[in-house]
């Protein structure tokens, strides 16, 4: 997945504010300070905007996104088909909890 910022049209990047545990389900605020385990799409994040060095074994896998094709981890944001209802990058939608319980959200990845 590529952070797509610093050009005007992608100042504020599609997921800058949903990242985080069960990552595109929260809205924990990439810029707030928080010690929870964050999932790889988070620590991709963080390292393209702080030139952080990544340790991807830290990285919490996604329960109910994993391995699932989404166009969202697939293309650039540039590529989504944006005239799509509700998410440029799913089919549906779903509401489930967060795997913490703190959060509900909703998404039908293809």
């Amino acid at each position: 997945m590529e952070l797509e910022d610093g050009k005007s049209e992608y100042d504020h990047s599609h997921f800058n504010r949903c990242i985080a545990r069960d990552e595109l389900m929260s809205t924990w605020n990439l810029n707030e300070a928080d010690s929870r385990t964050i999932g790889v799409i988070s620590i991709k994040t963080r390292r393209k905007k702080n030139n952080n060095k990544a340790r991807w074994e830290m990285g919490e896998r996604m329960s109910w996104v994993n391995k699932s094709g989404s166009e969202l981890l697939e293309k650039k944001c540039k590529d989504l088909d944006k005239t799509k209802s509700r998410a440029p990058f799913c089919e549906g939608w779903s509401e489930r909890c967060t795997s913490d319980r703190t959060g509900v959200g909703g998404i039908l990845p293809k």
